[in-house]
């Protein structure tokens, strides 16, 4: 990560990677100094990233910070001058502008030393692999516009450095969010001994096929965790195409059972099972694959351990999370960058993750949207277009004669994704057929719904919580011309079928404005599945209502303390967070 925060300061503006930058020692820079260059670069409207590379340095940033920043921006200008790929890149910093692997040759640790080679070594083959990748991507395009004159294809420009790191990012991005583990089953340079290696290897059981090891750990052996719950399958098979014992049920049992007997089977010396009694907040029981092997092991082959935390192993701990880079800003930065008004989205950030809030709300680094924001924005314009022609035609009209037909709805959607850049995303094909399938049925929706149907969409509405005022956006407000009928306020969502989400922050607000807005009415609050089409009440008792308000409100405490930790929701999470390649966690 210390050495990818050099390519994010090429590849995105904001200044990402000068947290992580910063903390190495050819560069420098104090957490004062790094709160300066930002709060800067916003008192003068322009990017962090901007200042860094052209070494402008505040007159209020110390005389270590500014040496420090010169060099920097000495090294980025240099990089940009010299490298011509992104493999070419990471070597110039590695061996030439900076000591990292000099430093390692000559380390005293010489265990570590060697880990931390095998590192870098790692990333500059991905380098090279995707260099690769995008070579031939180019030569595929210039072949295709030789072969295609009459349709005035441009040949392609050779990328900048810049567009080059960019795209590197975005690669890793992808590799991250479809869980790449990157296991190799080739041995190391030297053909070292997997026995006499001083390594632990992390990967998938189905990367492990075929190898054996003296000592496997299998953790999270708890029922809907291993074995894992049934997905749905979107798309199944005819009825009768398959036998009964390959129905999805049996299918998935046998194959979660095939893939256990896989992980247990690696072992050779020692294998060690392990399962949490609490996941989260939530209990939890041990698969239902360990009794089998607690029944059939003798009692000499078998122990059992129940482990707890000492106060010698949490101080070890705390004193590991010391050596990691702080990110916890200054009481000046927080008030100069914290908005003055919380959006909801901003809480539930918040507690999701309070590393993720102060990255993207108090420092305010952002990356370029990804395909799942623009398709939601994509999403939103089709349906306010839609919405806005079927409000705005003669009443005496109907409503299938109003909106545009099924191949106009189509482009209309087409014509917002392209405009937004959502078809040069990864998976563009996807989600813009996903996006035809949302906006069709909401045109469908609107024709059934008739004249008596209105729909106020995301209006915004400001409600105080615990001292604290939160914007809150409803998705939208449905009503009829009937006066007897209640509004409904909706939450919209994408997500499978007859699945119901667990009302959260956001329902919660919900239910707290719609007795503002419309007191003595009983509460009408739904979810509209946007890629069923189903529509569902949010049930939300009054004991679950008091437990989310006493969350929300020790958020809203924790706020106020400026307390910032890396603790996620869910963990597994984090390699899709944008933030990801800059946090310590």
């Amino acid at each position: 990560k210390d050495l990818l925060a050099i390519v994010l300061l090429l590849a995105e503006p904001s200044g990402m990677g000068l947290l992580r930058a910063a903390r190495l020692p050819e560069h420098a820079l104090s957490q004062q100094d790094i709160e300066t260059l930002l709060l800067a670069a916003r008192e003068q409207h322009s990017s962090p990233g901007l200042l860094v590379m052209r070494g402008e340095a505040p007159l209020s940033m110390s005389v270590a910070g500014r040496h420090a920043l010169t060099r920097l921006a000495e090294i980025l200008q240099s990089l940009s001058h010299n490298a011509y790929d992104v493999w070419s890149l990471l070597a110039y910093y590695l061996f030439v502008e900076s000591s990292l692997v000099r430093d390692l040759l000559m380390a005293e640790d010489r265990t570590r030393a060697r880990h931390m080679l095998a590192d870098y070594s790692g990333i500059l083959q991905l380098a090279r692999r995707y260099d690769q990748q995008q070579q031939l991507l180019r030569a595929h395009n210039e072949r295709q516009a030789a072969r295609e004159p009459e349709a005035h294809i441009p040949p392609p420009a050779t990328a900048t450095i810049y567009e080059q790191a960019k795209g590197f990012v975005d690669y890793l991005s992808v590799l991250l969010t479809l869980r790449q583990d990157g296991g190799n089953r080739q041995q190391g340079a030297e053909g070292e001994d997997e026995e006499r290696a001083d390594v632990i290897r992390v990967m998938t059981v189905h990367a492990s096929k075929g190898l054996e090891f003296p000592v496997i750990y299998l953790p999270g052996l708890a029922q809907q965790r291993f074995p894992s719950m049934r997905r749905y399958n979107p798309i199944p098979p005819p009825a009768g195409m398959l036998p009964v014992e390959s129905e999805d049920a049996a299918v998935h049992e046998s194959g979660e059972a095939c893939l256990f007997y896989v992980g247990i089977t690696r072992a050779r010396d020692y294998l060690v099972l392990s399962y949490s009694e609490r996941q989260r907040k939530r209990k939890s029981r041990s698969s239902q694959f360990l009794d089998p092997l607690r029944a059939a092991l003798a009692a000499g082959r078998l122990t059992t351990l129940r482990w707890q935390e000492s106060a010698e192993v949490a101080a070890l701990s705390e004193s590991a999370a010391e050596l990691l880079p702080s990110s916890q800003p200054g009481e000046e930065f927080i008030q100069a960058m914290e908005p003055e008004i919380l959006l909801v989205s901003a809480v539930e950030t918040y507690q999701n993750c309070p590393r993720k809030y102060v990255y993207g709300h108090i420092y305010r680094f952002q990356l370029e949207d990804g395909a799942y924001y623009l398709f939601l924005q994509a999403t939103r314009k089709s349906i306010e277009a839609l919405h806005t022609q079927a409000a705005s035609q003669d009443d005496e009209e109907l409503p299938a004669a109003r909106l545009p037909s099924k191949s106009e709805v189509r482009d209309l959607y087409t014509q917002h994704w392209q405009a937004l850049g959502g078809h040069e995303t990864p998976f563009a094909p996807l989600y813009e057929q996903h996006g035809h399938e949302v906006v069709e049925m909401v045109r469908s929706k609107l024709v059934a719904g008739g004249q008596e149907l209105t729909w106020d969409l995301r209006p915004s509405f400001t409600i105080e919580v615990a001292g604290r005022v939160i914007r809150v956006e409803v998705d939208r407000v449905e009503g009829t011309m009937q006066a007897s009928q209640p509004v409904k306020f909706v939450r919209t969502r994408f997500g499978k079928r007859k699945q119901e989400p667990e009302p959260d922050t956001r329902e919660l607000l919900y239910a707290r404005l719609y007795r503002q807005q419309h007191p003595g009415q009983s509460i009408e609050l739904h979810y509209d599945n946007l890629t069923t089409g189903e529509m569902t009440p949010i049930k939300l008792t009054e004991k679950r209502e008091q437990s989310l308000y006493d969350k929300l409100e020790q958020s809203l405490t924790n706020l106020e303390r400026h307390e910032y930790p890396a603790t996620p929701s869910d963990p597994g999470r984090c390699p899709s967070c944008p933030f990801f390649l800059i946090c310590p966690a």
